[in-house]
């Protein structure tokens, strides 16, 4: 039977990563509710249909009229905000044949993706994660900074994809930064940097108990870029998955969530950072190179239908740079070993969401 399925966020790539994976498992007809006038999915040969809202602010009168209209077997939020918004309305939609992707509950879904009240949680359940600094008062603040030694961090407690993570050589140049700049302190903290690998758990979990998964490591990182990047490798990690089942069952998730670690260079010691509770930007690679379709899956378990489980694959992807490297060393690798050799099958769409980044 064909099943129509309503996509409501904002990202582009997300979107069409989302769209590729969920395509594979045929039979459905896409849909996209967004308010990004600019979401290349306008292009994709995957969404049938799109509807735009105007402001930042979803209207369940609004889902309600599309659900109805198009007749949704299924609501997928593939975006933080709208995720949260959904978890919270989804008892109210009208028509008695649709469902909602797995959510978890508004409140730990909320805690979860701010990186502040994560990190206050996992500390107070001694759960793995770097110290950590929060004081409205910019002196106490520096006081206690000042106690620590080597480069230290400043997060936001609500961003993604890295924005707004700076990396400070000392404590002096937190107080020229804070001196110069007007930062509200109670939306950010400090911890300090950790010179290490990056790890990705990506996992589906349900009420906090891991369904299936997989885990990407990239090189030991050295500069101050805060995303994990194009290269990097699928593998099985015991002592990763450990830490991270313990943070789902304290905040009892339901659904899909993007783990992201830190495993120090030192000490091999692994710190969870933080949590997205959405879909990644490595989605794709996840699939096409980890072996594990999480769209489709979490759409199967949501609509209450059968799970072939999937056969991983432990596969190494490279960024372009390397790719090129590799190329005027001698040893060239193939290019299917980047992420790009997946923007073939929707090329109109890949090609503006480039131009358009």
């Amino acid at each position: 039977m064909l099943k129509n399925i309503l996509l409501i966020g904002y990202d582009s790539n997300i979107c069409l990563g989302v769209s590729y994976c969920l395509n594979k498992m045929g039979n459905c007809k896409l849909l996209l509710l967004t308010n990004n006038k600019r979401n290349a999915a306008k292009y994709s040969r995957f969404i049938k249909k799109i509807y735009y809202y105007e402001d930042r602010s979803l209207k369940l009168e609004e889902i309600n009229d599309i659900i109805e209209k198009e007749k949704i077997h299924l609501v997928f939020p593939y975006d933080e905000n709208e995720g949260i918004f959904f978890s919270a309305n989804k008892k109210d939609i009208r028509y008695d044949k649709t469902s909602s992707i797995w959510l978890t509950d508004p409140e730990n879904y909320s805690k979860g993706v701010n990186k502040l009240q994560l990190a206050n949680l996992l500390s107070a359940a001694n759960i793995n994660t770097p110290p950590f600094v929060q004081n409205d008062n910019k002196g106490l603040l520096l006081a206690e900074l000042s106690k620590w030694s080597g480069p230290i961090i400043m997060k936001p407690a609500r961003s993604s994809f890295g924005r707004g993570i700076i990396k400070f050589t000392d404590v002096q140049s937190i107080k020229k930064y804070l001196n110069s700049n007007n930062i509200d302190l109670s939306q950010h903290f400090f911890q300090p940097y950790i010179l290490g690998s990056d790890l990705t758990v990506n996992a589906i979990s349900s009420k906090g108990e891991i369904l299936y998964y997989t885990i990407q490591e990239t090189p030991i990182k050295t500069n101050s870029v805060f995303v994990s990047g194009d290269d990097f490798e699928f593998k099985e990690d015991e002592a990763a998955i450990e830490l991270v089942s313990k943070a789902l069952k304290e905040l009892k998730w339901n659904g899909v969530a993007c783990f992201d670690l830190r495993r120090s260079a030192k000490t091999g010691e692994l710190f969870i950072l933080e949590i997205n509770g959405r879909f990644w930007a490595s989605l794709l690679s996840a699939f096409k190179k980890g072996g594990v379709n999480f769209p489709a899956i979490l759409t199967k378990l949501s609509l209450g239908e059968t799970i072939i489980t999937p056969s991983k694959q432990y596969e190494r992807q490279i960024s372009v740079r390397s790719f090129f490297h590799h190329l005027f060393s001698g040893k060239p690798k193939n290019w299917k070993m980047t992420k790009y050799s997946t923007y073939f099958a929707d090329p109109l769409a890949r090609l503006y969401q480039l131009i358009s980044s």
